[in-house]
């Protein structure tokens, strides 16, 4: 197989789904999300917003959304899904480098891109890794989080380090 061949398989399977970006200004800084979505046409399902980990990206959740839609069509999805590329990460904008740029800038861009969708009624959010953080900082930060079923991050330590410390 050639690298072309797989490129071309890749992009296919990326645009499997919907793709979309939305500008999004934080800080003073406009950037491009990018973002892949499910959407219900059911009025009364929960959005969720899945957040990818390091070195992830929004693929990661391509399976889901393979089983999700294998089972269900627009009227019955029982969610609408929305995961983006994180700033910095696969199609959306890179994070400045003229100012600090922190999890609470990205949990902003997040929750600002559910608003923008129509959920700042309210929203699931989980993430892994860096996501998990992000997601954490989300539902402590904006009231339009309902629910924060967060895919934790912990520090793993040696096998002789005491119990007392692990996290």
């Amino acid at each position: 197989m050639t690298w072309d061949n797989i490129r071309r398989k890749c992009e296919a399977r990326i645009n499997s789904f919907p793709n979309f970006t939305l500008p999004i200004t934080e800080g003073g800084d406009t950037f491009s999300i990018h973002f892949v979505a499910l959407f219900s046409q059911k009025q009364d399902v929960i959005p969720l917003l899945s957040l990818h980990g390091w070195p992830g990206n929004f693929m990661e959740f391509y399976s889901i959304l393979e089983t999700l839609s294998n089972r269900n069509t627009p009227e019955t999805l029982p969610y609408h899904i929305v995961i983006p590329s994180l700033p910095g990460y696969a199609f959306s904008s890179p994070p400045p480098l003229t100012r600090d740029f922190q999890l609470q800038n990205i949990a902003s861009i997040m929750n600002t891109l559910m608003v923008e969708l129509g959920f700042g009624n309210g929203y699931a959010v989980q993430g892994g890794d860096i996501g998990s953080k992000v997601s954490r900082v989300m539902a402590a930060t904006f009231d339009s989080v309902s629910v924060d079923d967060v895919a934790r991050v912990y520090k793993l330590t040696s096998p002789n380090s005491p119990t007392s410390l692990w996290l």
